[in-house]
């Protein structure tokens, strides 16, 4: 299993399950790239540069972050 990203009624939900074996179909998937947190800010919008930078700071943290527009509320 993966990394699991589900949006129901305009929430985002990441769930950490461990490693998978995804087949996409040949289509699905342009390209990819491993990134550090500054070419995940040039690559992505604000908004899902933001999403992504919180869920590696939770994972690191071994917590979760509830987000809104991808900043931490309190």
């Amino acid at each position: 299993m993966g990394d699991v990203v589900a949006q129901e009624l305009g929430e985002w939900f990441g769930y950490e399950q461990g490693t998978a074996d995804i087949q996409l179909p040949p289509d699905e998937l342009a390209s990819w790239a491993w990134c550090d947190q500054e070419q995940v800010e040039q690559r992505m919008s604000p908004l899902l540069a933001r999403r992504v930078i919180a869920a590696l700071r939770a994972r690191a943290e071994g917590t979760v972050f509830d987000l809104e527009n991808g900043f931490h509320v309190l």
